[in-house]
């Protein structure tokens, strides 16, 4: 990935990008995309990462804060060592880890663009839903890498 711009929110909107782009194909048939076959990436002398799950979410599917969490992934297929965060919702968003009312889980700001050094092992949900009330715009790109 080269980019010139090395602004966080810029890096996980290009790794999003390029991940989806390059998953864009005509098949006829039935396809499987999985973490059986990430696509590598490398971050700032980590060594090598590879996107385990990468998602935009649309305002209008992350439910408030009493309500029920959006599924970002059922089980991840490996384990998860960062996440890459991108929000132009304009709410402080709780990233859930764990059983479905998630055993763990982290805030991200309004309007964030960031990175999270967090280990999450293989198998584990990861959602997402509003710390207070429902986005009523914007988006919300998560991007989960792991080995």
């Amino acid at each position: 990935m080269a980019t010139k711009n090395l602004d966080p929110g810029n890096i996980i909107k290009q790794v999003y990008q390029e991940g989806t782009e390059s998953l864009q194909t005509n098949v006829v048939g039935t396809v499987d995309i999985s973490a059986s076959s990430p696509i590598p990436v490398v971050i700032g002398g980590t060594g090598d990462l590879s996107v385990l799950a990468s998602m935009e979410i649309p305002f209008s599917s992350i439910p408030n804060s009493g309500a029920s969490p959006f599924e970002v992934v059922a089980s991840l297929g490996l384990e998860a060592k960062r996440f890459m965060v991108y929000d132009t919702t304009g709410e402080t968003m709780q990233i859930r880890i764990g059983a479905s009312i998630g055993t763990q889980l982290f805030l991200t700001g309004p309007g964030q663009a960031d990175t999270f050094d967090i280990a999450v092992v293989a198998g584990t949900r990861i959602s997402i839903r509003s710390n207070g009330a429902a986005p009523l715009a914007g988006t919300y790109v998560i991007t989960i890498l792991g080995n």
